[in-house]
């Protein structure tokens, strides 16, 4: 389910014109870090709050 709804979500961000999806996970979080991955986020630890990712794809 989480993956259709990703997708789906990115699609309707492209259909209104962005460019880019971004969004915090808790490193705790190792599925949703999993999904992010296998969807083409690029992700990296927040300086300021470790205990977060940071994740972003280029639509």
């Amino acid at each position: 389910i989480g993956t259709r709804l990703m997708r789906a979500l990115m699609s309707e961000a492209r259909d209104r014109g962005l460019t880019i999806m971004e969004g915090t996970v808790l490193a705790e979080n190792a599925g949703m870090l999993q999904l992010m991955q296998s969807l083409g986020f690029s992700m990296r630890r927040s300086p300021e709050e470790p205990e977060l990712y940071l994740v972003e794809r280029w639509l």
